[in-house]
């Protein structure tokens, strides 16, 4: 089904003229996009003739269905028992045949959850996907679901193993793969980025940049959006001369294939460089109360927000660390947002694979968002019912399409006495007053802020100094732990790079002022500030509160100082 239709029978092979006619062709093509599921005449009739139907619309498919079985099959039982009549529908018997999609799909999941062979399975999956779905019917609107789906599935499989290859060193194909995944997702930055750090990995900086260059100036011109603090701080730091086995760490990718490919390379990621969990232990009792009356039969939703750099991830991840049972985990991306679907069917399949009461549910689980949300929300609420209590850990939510955040609103409201807990990460400013998840009810929302002097009360794991240093923000503190741990002194060259980009990234009278600020004795006053010579303006009170608000500065009494001498040092080095 990847490409043009093609059909293989007892040694016969069929193409899309080979069928009978348009109509019997696709016919067989919606009965097998429903995966083995009955079509009933109604659906068949609506998705042929979507403006009007013939007078006679069951004599007209009994006939085009006729058609199609005397051409598939020689034998008249055999084509009775695949091709199958029901009461006012039609069924491909599954059990009779093997599909690309299928396939395709069973190499992406063993994939996700195998470490070993999982490039093979990548690659495997890859080869099957010669093409869009059912290429012969461009113009099918009953396809279109379908597509979409595979083209965010394919993109994946590309992006993973540009990831797998650009952590293996292995450039040249890293780049071919992300260039596949752009192919079809032009505008995601994910893909972009894995783009980058490949281009910088050969010594190409300066492609490294075209690319950037040409993702911002799409975003710009086709959407009227600015490319992601992310991809620019990445920018920079290749051009401050950061080496790739730096970025590679401090721009880890969140999937499964990064971490095992990380952990296969210490010279990558050795773990006596990353610093150790501190601090948030009443946010996570707050999380891990509401999963204890969840367990009573209550169904919960935690939104934990955060900062970009204030450890949001690793909260999750302490987090997971102390679950048992039933535990999904699922990290939205940018992807989800220019193809919205709902992956949360594989996430609680992943939760409850465990458990000897899920039987048989995977393969109906992964074509269950094909047939509209009310299929979708029958299939996700009959899993749920499975009597055991269940967490669902998702980060980047902010990322997550309008349907899923929908899917959880309904389950929450219909599904109340379930044991489920859903505990989604979201990162702030990523998110406006029209977001879908301003429609959410949270049992709980806690914030994360940076990490304060009582926190490291108890810890002996991290010397204090690297909390007063980096002003409590864990993304700086873990950038010092590993730079430090490594011999070396001072800020990162990508640490700097990152504190100049999130300066420069404020915008307005705000670059000026923190260098204005960097140069004067802690704590400083308004009074204290000169004019700003690019806006010749004065900074206002409500400017250094706004400061404080980013957590950049903090209030001391009446006076100023900034949070972290290490953004202090950063922003006064570049005051000549």
């Amino acid at each position: 089904m990847f490409g043009p239709l093609t059909v293989a029978i007892d040694g016969r092979s069929f193409g899309p003229t080979d069928l009978g006619g348009v109509k019997p062709k696709e016919i067989l093509e919606i009965l097998l996009l429903a995966r083995g599921r009955p079509v009933t005449k109604q659906v068949l009739a609506d998705s042929l003739w979507p403006e009007k139907a013939p007078k006679n619309v069951s004599a007209t498919l009994e006939s085009y269905v006729s058609v199609l079985r005397t051409k598939l099959f020689s034998d008249r039982s055999m084509a009775r028992r695949v091709l199958v009549t029901g009461n006012g529908s039609y069924q491909f018997c599954s059990t009779q045949m093997s599909v690309d999609l299928d396939e395709f799909d069973q190499f992406l999941a063993r994939a996700d959850r195998l470490g070993t062979d999982r490039l093979d399975l990548l690659r495997r999956a890859s080869e099957l996907a010669t093409g869009d779905i059912l290429e012969d019917s461009p113009s099918a609107a009953w396809a279109d679901s379908d597509r979409e789906i595979y083209r965010d599935r394919v993109t994946r499989v590309c992006l993973l193993m540009a990831t797998e290859y650009l952590l293996t060193g292995d450039y040249v194909r890293a780049i071919r793969h992300a260039e596949k995944a752009l192919e079809i997702r032009p505008y995601s930055e994910e893909v972009v980025r894995v783009l980058m750090l490949a281009n910088h990995g050969l010594g190409q900086p300066e492609l490294a940049r075209q690319v950037y260059d040409r993702c911002c100036a799409q975003l710009g011109d086709e959407l009227g959006l600015d490319c992601s603090t992310e991809t620019a701080d990445l920018a920079g730091a290749i051009g401050a001369g950061a080496t790739i086995l730096e970025l590679l760490q401090a721009h880890a990718c969140s999937s499964a294939a990064s971490a095992q490919a990380s952990a296969q390379s210490s010279e990558r990621r050795n773990p006596e460089r990353k610093i150790p969990f501190v601090g948030r232990q009443a946010e996570l009792g707050r999380v891990r109360q509401v999963m204890e009356r969840s367990q009573q039969r209550q169904f919960s939703l935690v939104l934990v927000h955060g900062r970009p750099g204030v450890g949001r991830t690793s909260f999750v991840d302490e987090l997971e660390a102390g679950l048992d049972g039933a535990v999904g985990r699922y990290r939205y991306s940018p992807l989800e947002r220019e193809s919205p679907k709902l992956p949360l069917a594989d996430v609680v399949c992943d939760a409850l694979r465990g458990l000897p009461e899920f039987i048989d549910a995977e393969r109906y689980a992964s074509t269950a968002m094909l047939n509209g949300a009310e299929r979708a929300f029958s299939m996700l609420s009959h899993l749920l019912h499975i009597d055991a209590p269940i967490v669902l850990l998702l980060d980047d939510f902010q990322w997550a399409d309008a349907g899923t955040v929908a899917m959880v609103d309904r389950l929450m409201r219909e599904l109340p006495g379930l044991p489920v807990t859903v505990v989604a990460m979201v990162r702030d400013g990523s998110s406006d007053d029209t977001s879908p998840l301003e429609l959410l009810t949270p049992t709980d929302a806690i914030r994360l802020w940076g990490l304060r002097v009582e926190d490291w009360e108890g810890s002996d794991a991290v010397d204090k100094t690297l909390l007063l240093c980096a002003g409590g923000s864990p993304s700086l503190m873990a950038d010092c732990y590993r730079w430090h741990q490594a011999g070396n002194s001072g800020p990162s060259p990508s640490l700097s790079e990152s504190v100049l980009c999130m300066a420069r990234g404020l915008g307005g009278i705000y670059p000026e002022l923190l260098q204005a600020a960097a140069v004067q004795s802690a704590p400083f006053d308004l009074s204290d500030l000169p004019l700003l010579n690019g806006s010749g303006q004065l900074a206002s009170l409500d400017d250094l509160r706004r400061l404080c608000e980013f957590e950049i500065l903090e209030q001391v009494e009446e006076s100023f100082r900034f949070r972290s001498p290490i953004v202090r040092q950063v922003i006064a080095d570049t005051v000549g």
